[in-house]
């Protein structure tokens, strides 16, 4: 089945890490990776909601509202699923 000495784990079921204060790693729990995501998604939809009542309250034009929104939702998602996946 698997090729792995017994002391190592096996690659494929790592667990996501975090360092804590003093460096050490530590995995997280699935309650945590979902709170992490969560608040995460929660402050992308926040700044969204903020540039699109900033840039309607300049008289910006709807499109280029929308616009602006979405690249930065999409650069901001991007970043969360590349830190995850390193």
């Amino acid at each position: 089945m698997n090729n792995l000495p017994e002391n190592e784990p096996d690659p494929q079921r790592a667990r996501p890490t975090v360092s804590d204060r003093r460096g050490r790693q530590r995995n997280m729990t699935r309650l945590e990776l979902m709170v992490v995501r969560l608040t995460t998604f929660a402050g992308i939809l926040g700044l969204g909601t903020a540039l699109g009542a900033f840039f309607i309250s300049q008289d910006v034009a709807g499109w280029i509202t929308g616009l602006i929104i979405a690249l930065v939702s999409f650069i901001l998602t991007s970043a969360l699923w590349a830190i995850r996946s390193s």
